[in-house]
């Protein structure tokens, strides 16, 4: 699957969880961008290894997407490689109603 694939997703405006995993076909993310307006009742999102192996090329959509994500409450991540900066924690703040966070990072900083 690749980014315009999973476009479709952001029609679903009563979702309320969403996992993606092992998806190398993600290289923008690009359908994250809409997640937050689109799909309101969205609470609980899962995202594991998602595009090239090694790499996250869908950082900037991410981080976008999580700013607007104030009722967000179960976020789990798992991206090797991934180095957790300043603006994916600031990006977090924004999830007001965060309870639950899980970030595993392998072979990132």
């Amino acid at each position: 699957m690749k980014d315009a694939d999973l476009s479709c997703i952001c029609e679903w405006r009563k979702l309320h969880k969403l996992t993606l995993g092992g998806l190398p076909g993600v290289t923008t993310g690009e359908f994250l961008q809409t997640l937050p307006e689109k799909c309101p009742a969205l609470r609980h999102l899962s995202l594991a290894n998602l595009g090239p192996t090694g790499q996250c090329t869908y950082s900037k959509n991410l981080l976008s997407a999580l700013r607007r994500m104030p009722h967000l409450q179960d976020f789990r991540f798992e991206q090797t490689n991934f180095n957790v900066a300043w603006s994916f924690l600031e990006a977090l703040y924004n999830c007001k109603g965060l309870q639950r966070l899980c970030v595993v990072a392998r072979n990132g900083e």
